[in-house]
């Protein structure tokens, strides 16, 4: 339930600030950290239970872990040179928003396999798992191959 309200009042806060222009610096800093916590503890969570592999846990931890040092590094350099144009490019990727979706439909699909809801969950579930594994692995290299392009190898 409590996953439930945080993802509700998530889309809302995004969805209101997009609508009434009330996007700020700080806030669009702060809300993929709030998504990136609620995932970890969902995750976790799920894990604990018995409800996600282990494998999978640590991988979105991982990729997300990898995602934050690089932002805060481009953050910290950014703010030393004064320039924005690393910045802008760490912007997500398709495939990392589709990761992002895939891996709240997972968790909602671990919510209704855990509420019993029939074998039809279970299923959904193991091939979700597959495929949150692969975007997961694959938005990580993406991140980590577009941050070298354009800060490392020049």
């Amino acid at each position: 339930m409590v996953f439930l309200c945080a993802s509700a009042t998530d889309f809302l806060d995004g969805y209101t600030a997009r609508r009434f222009g009330a996007s700020s610096s700080f806030g669009s800093a702060l809300d993929p950290l709030a998504d990136k916590t609620l995932m970890f503890f969902f995750y976790y969570g799920a894990y604990r239970i018995g409800a996600a592999p282990l494998w999978l846990f640590l991988l979105i931890i991982s990729r997300d872990m990898l995602i934050l040092v690089v932002a805060l590094y481009i953050i910290c350099k950014w703010n030393s040179k004064g320039t924005a144009d690393s910045v802008n490019s760490f912007k997500p990727s398709f495939i990392s928003k589709l990761n992002t979706v895939f891996q709240l439909v997972l968790a909602l699909v671990i919510l209704c396999d855990l509420c019993l809801w029939g074998d039809w969950t279970r299923i959904a579930a193991e091939a979700l798992i597959c495929i949150v594994g692969i975007t997961t692995l694959v938005s990580g290299i993406q991140y980590l191959v577009s941050y070298l392009r354009s800060n490392v190898i020049r």
